[in-house]
């Protein structure tokens, strides 16, 4: 055969063109392989133990999601709400027992302290004297960032101490 002024064989024709073919049919097996595999696993995927749909499931999935995000929003929404108001709670605390008259045993006397987070808040001695006078009193003093306008007695400053450091004294 004569084309273009080139000569070809029929035979190399042929064969080139059974070549081609062969590599068809090698490239048709290897998407049939691939193909089966997919929907095997797609047959896998969408099968479900209740034979819902995979719409379905999905919408169930997205339902859950958007509860989840709405529950996360209130969740926020309180922990904001808490935090604002720990602010102004007593979060720091001491009681400071003592002797008011170094003749009397048994620490009858007391200190307490109450604190916020800026060291605001108040103590409250109370005196506890068993003489002929007798009785107890109470004394309460405002504490302003961790000061006292009037003058602290020596357990009254020691209790103020240990409320702010937060380390509780050994006895």
């Amino acid at each position: 055969m004569n084309l273009f002024g080139y000569t070809f064989q029929a035979e190399y024709i042929i064969g080139g063109m059974a070549g081609v073919i062969f590599l068809l049919l090698i490239f048709d097996a290897v998407q049939f392989v691939k193909l089966s595999s997919l929907k095997r696993r797609l047959a896998e995927f969408t099968v479900g133990s209740d034979a819902k749909s995979l719409e379905d499931e999905m919408k169930e999935k997205f339902s859950q999601i958007n509860a989840l995000r709405t529950a996360q929003a209130k969740a926020d929404s309180d922990i904001k709400l808490i935090f604002s108001k720990l602010v102004n709670a007593y979060q720091k605390s001491a009681v400071y027992k003592y002797d008011a008259f170094r003749e009397m045993g048994g620490q009858l006397s007391a200190v307490l302290v109450m604190l916020d987070e800026k060291d605001n808040g108040f103590l409250i001695n109370s005196v506890h004297n068993t003489s002929t006078t007798g009785g107890n009193y109470m004394y309460m003093k405002e504490i302003i960032e961790g000061h006292s306008a009037i003058e602290l007695s020596e357990e009254e400053a020691a209790a103020l101490s240990e409320a702010m450091s937060g380390k509780k004294r050994g006895k």
